[in-house]
């Protein structure tokens, strides 16, 4: 389950609160939890590569390499390429294309049909949506293609009418943050693509008992790009490819809405007037709460340098050595 962001940051201003040391806004709460997750996030691999090396308990619920692999698996992805070029270079899913919009202006004599949209704010490009329209005005649509270049609050728009319907990016594709493995999936038995270094690219290839096949495929991997041999048997397809990796995890963010009295009041429990800000609303982390804790105290730890309160980095900094020492035990 994850970790719910409005628990952590109450829990974070009730501490700062308590004995008057400072305040921490929304946009430096989300700042500091972002920064906080990635650092975990990134902790998880040395302690799951350490785990490893150690001799593995078999006690249901007590295996340190399982519940690190628990954690980790949750950010793993299974996805085609997401461009081709033929013969035979294959381009790992990006973290740019659109995953969800919302509709902000329905339009005015829109035409039905698949339309190309075009960006009002941001310079993505690529984004393609079916669009179910009644009377010139959208009533529904469903994304086709999802582009590339986008950012989240960006605003598209259709290809016609008078006054194009206008949508908001609010979610995009999550891309390669760790490669695991390569699939050549254009044959049914989907054999794992050997990915080699240029040098060992050109011992294999000169060999004449290790020539790539469609069995045994190698490739080349360089600025994003595979280059697979052996090429395509007919015509290149970004399904001929699929990547499996580790996204990276969503930023965290603690969305509001301002009160009567200016103050900040979170999104989920608003019901005032004013415009939601970020618009695109709260983002809980994705850590499970598990780190609950840990991440309640890192995040006191920065806050400290914020509000210039040694005494907080001091404490939050001792009680998270002791729990690391305990996990460590």
């Amino acid at each position: 389950m994850a970790i719910n962001v409005n628990t952590v940051y109450t829990t974070v201003l009730s501490i700062l609160n308590k004995e008057q040391r400072g305040y921490l806004t929304p946009d430096e709460f989300n700042k500091l939890a972002t920064q906080v997750q990635l650092e975990i996030f990134e902790r998880l691999f040395d302690d799951y590569s350490q785990y490893l090396r150690m001799p593995k308990l078999e006690a249901e619920f007590a295996s340190k390499v399982d519940h690190a692999y628990e954690e980790i698996q949750f950010f793993e992805e299974t996805k085609v390429a997401d461009t081709v070029e033929p013969p035979n270079i294959y381009t790992q899913p990006d973290s740019t294309g659109v995953v969800e919009l919302e509709l902000v202006f329905e339009g005015i004599d829109v035409l039905d049909g698949v339309q190309t949209t075009t960006p009002v704010t941001g310079s993505g490009s690529g984004c393609d949506l079916e669009l179910f329209v009644l009377g010139g005005n959208v009533e529904n649509f469903t994304l086709i293609t999802p582009g590339k270049g986008y950012k989240v609050g960006d605003i598209i728009a259709s290809e016609t009418g008078l006054e194009p319907a206008t949508f908001r990016v609010t979610a995009l594709t999550q891309g390669v943050y760790r490669l695991g493995s390569v699939y050549y999936t254009l044959i049914p038995s989907s054999p794992e693509i050997s990915i080699l270094d240029k040098r060992s690219y050109k011992q294999q290839v000169l060999s004449p008992i290790l020539q790539p096949s469609k069995n045994f495929p190698i490739a080349t991997y360089q600025q994003d790009k595979l280059e697979v041999y052996p090429a395509s048997f007919g015509i290149a397809n970004v399904n001929d490819v699929t990547f499996n990796y580790i996204r990276k995890p969503k930023n965290v963010v603690w969305a509001y809405g301002l009160g009567d009295l200016d103050q900040y009041i979170w999104d989920q429990a608003y019901t005032g007037s004013s415009a939601i800000i970020p618009s695109t609303g709260s983002q809980d982390f994705e850590l499970s709460d598990n780190f609950q804790t840990e991440v309640i105290l890192e995040i006191l730890k920065y806050a400290g340098v914020i509000v210039r309160d040694p005494q907080i980095i001091q404490a939050a900094g001792q009680e998270l050595q002791a729990n690391e020492a305990n996990q460590k035990r």
